[in-house]
């Protein structure tokens, strides 16, 4: 008796703590993608390197990805810390086979180049999103 009502309970509560698990995995990503945002644009205004400094969001291979860089851009530039996104974690925007960055002016933090938000989402529930934008004027913030 007490092992069907503990695989009854465990039934019962497995889908809230996939749904909870999902929504962790995202915002964990979330976070990570706008810290690495905050860093590339700390870096550009502090001078760090004398160069811009931007991040890359990579959707183009098997595993979607984004990579903080210095420099004019992410193909001439230096590469440094590489981050995958957690596996049930994709992006919605840059598409499938598409590549974006977003680049900071050295000195002054604004966004010099590439798109104004980036959107990710999870695999299996299309629904849950979280969408990260950057202004003109370099403020990263989220949904």
């Amino acid at each position: 008796m007490v092992i069907v009502v503990l695989g009854t309970i465990v039934i019962l509560a497995s889908p809230s703590w996939r749904g909870s698990r999902i929504k962790s995995e995202l915002d964990s990503d979330t976070r990570t993608l706008v810290d690495t945002l905050k860093r590339a644009q700390n870096n550009a205004t502090t001078g760090e390197g004398f160069t811009n400094w931007g991040v890359r969001f990579d959707n183009t291979g098997p595993t979607p990805f984004f990579q903080l860089f210095s420099g004019p851009n992410w193909t001439s530039g230096n590469k440094y810390e590489y981050f995958p996104l957690t596996f049930g974690v994709m992006f919605a925007s840059p598409a499938s086979g598409a590549a974006e960055e977003i680049t900071f002016d050295l000195r002054t933090g604004k966004r010099t180049a590439g798109t104004s938000s980036i959107v990710i989402r999870n695999v299996d529930n299309t629904s849950l999103t979280r969408t990260i934008y950057v202004s003109s004027e370099g403020a990263v913030s989220t949904n």
